[in-house]
């Protein structure tokens, strides 16, 4: 979803998001990607239209779907911490079945990969440019986030 202006009230905008989702599952995609920008692209709209957090809204979505893969298209590390995300992104595997993707981007584009002031804009030591990992609680593919559950055996480290 590479935009959320759909020309409805701030009100409308999530459930429209979640309608979207949802038509995309029913026809046999199989991921929901969303955008993870500070503000909407040019040439896709101005800065002042409406731009979801992108983990936030999956988060959502993951409520809202059952099947379809959830992913940002390309997150931007250059403003998120890399032990915060890793966490963040296998939190969204929790809540939706196992179904986060994780995509990463050493460098999303001008606007987005500069991160307003006072935010952390730590970079990912494994990211590059483009790449995407499939990121399950099982495969233990997000870095930093703690030991195995000792309940499930399963954990979120990397190998």
């Amino acid at each position: 979803m590479p935009n959320f202006s759909y020309g409805k009230s701030v009100r409308e905008l999530f459930p429209t998001v979640v309608a979207q989702a949802r038509e995309a599952e029913a026809a046999g995609f199989d991921t929901a990607f969303v955008m993870d920008h500070f503000y909407q692209l040019p040439g896709i709209g101005t800065p002042d239209e409406p731009m979801l957090e992108a983990y936030t809204a999956l988060g959502g979505l993951a409520t809202a779907t059952e099947r379809i893969q959830l992913s940002a298209l390309v997150t931007g590390n250059t403003y998120r911490n890399p032990a915060m995300l890793a966490k963040t992104v296998t939190t969204l595997d929790v809540a939706s079945g196992g179904r986060a993707v994780r995509s990463a981007s050493a460098r999303a584009g001008s606007n987005s990969s500069t991160a307003p002031s006072g935010t952390n804009s730590a970079r990912s030591p494994t990211a590059s440019s483009g790449s995407t990992r499939r990121c399950t609680s099982s495969s233990r593919c997000c870095a930093a986030s703690g030991p195995p559950s000792r309940a499930s055996g399963t954990g979120s480290r990397t190998p």
